[in-house]
């Protein structure tokens, strides 16, 4: 028997999956196309019927339905996790960004596993991004992991599901990446700014440094701009908090090379020599503090 899995759609959200108008969705369990019956509900949340998200899109693949030929593309943006109630927002949102880190970093489906803290310890021996959030999920991780599996499948890679959990949780529970969030105009333009100021300057692998604690937006835009641009690296302040973490987190599951930026006991940045040039690149206010003021953004561009 095959595993229900942990992604699951209301009957609403069927019809806005499909495109259709909450009523059609009703009508097609009476009416059955095809051979086709309608899914069979695989779990009741508050008195609503909940349907397996892969089920549904293979039914509407199968008898044509709705008016969303890419249904299993959008899959992920629309579906719900069934996923344990004891585990925080926070806690669940950091544990699955790790999850899906660690399936990029170690090319495993980790819902499959049985030590997933044994694999994330290989992954990242020093604590810096997704051990300690792997560890927080104590008995549940299995049930996330097959979640992270599930997710993974439904927005078909890592990269786009972290991506698209990030955006969710941007929606839900980060104010500080909420409010200094910038749109993907902006973005693109910075990137722009960024390649033509390296290609101008001859380098062929500069470095992107990162002194913020920041949410990696400007870093990713650049570094996935062009793939047959200039091979570039990241550096990023050394900091352990749960920003700073995410964002190393998301820099790997893309796998982009980073190293760290420490600070000196007079306060100076420590800056890695990586590539053959470095470009400073940087978002004020950050995701990490957004509520700085004036002065303290133009003490940090003058501390470079």
């Amino acid at each position: 028997m095959a595993r229900t899995s942990t992604l699951h759609l209301s009957l609403a959200d069927v019809a806005r999956l499909a495109r259709v108008r909450r009523p059609v969705a009703s009508m097609w369990r009476s009416r059955e196309l095809g051979g086709t019956p309608f899914p069979s509900p695989v779990a009741v949340v508050a008195g609503q019927e909940r349907f397996d998200a892969f089920e549904i899109s293979d039914y509407l693949a199968a008898t044509g339905r709705g008016n969303n030929a890419t249904a299993r593309d959008d899959l992920a943006a629309h579906a719900q996790f069934a996923g344990p109630a004891s585990l925080g927002g926070d806690t669940l949102f950091a544990g699955i960004t790790a999850l899906l880190c660690l399936t990029a970093a170690s090319g495993e489906s980790v819902g499959d596993l049985d030590d997933l803290l044994a694999l994330a310890a290989d992954v990242d021996p020093d604590d810096t991004y997704l051990l300690r959030e792997i560890t927080a999920l104590g008995d549940r991780a299995p049930l996330v992991a097959a979640h992270t599996d599930d997710l993974a499948n439904a927005s078909f890679n890592a990269p786009a599901a972290f991506e698209l959990a990030l955006s969710q949780r941007v929606h839900h529970g980060l104010p500080g990446h909420a409010a200094v969030a910038l749109g993907p105009g902006a973005r693109t333009l910075v990137a722009r700014v960024v390649t033509a100021l390296a290609s101008d300057a001859g380098w062929d692998a500069p470095a992107l440094i990162d002194v913020t604690d920041g949410s990696a937006d400007l870093l990713l835009a650049t570094t996935q701009l062009d793939a047959a641009g200039p091979a570039l690296s990241v550096a990023t302040l050394a900091l352990d908090t749960p920003c700073a973490r995410l964002a190393r987190r998301r820099l790997r599951v893309r796998d982009v090379h980073r190293v760290d930026v420490t600070v000196t006991d007079g306060g100076d940045y420590a800056i890695p020599k990586a590539g053959d040039g470095a470009v400073h690149l940087l978002q004020l206010p950050s995701a990490g503090d957004p509520a700085m003021t004036d002065v303290e953004v133009l003490d940090t561009v003058g501390n470079l």
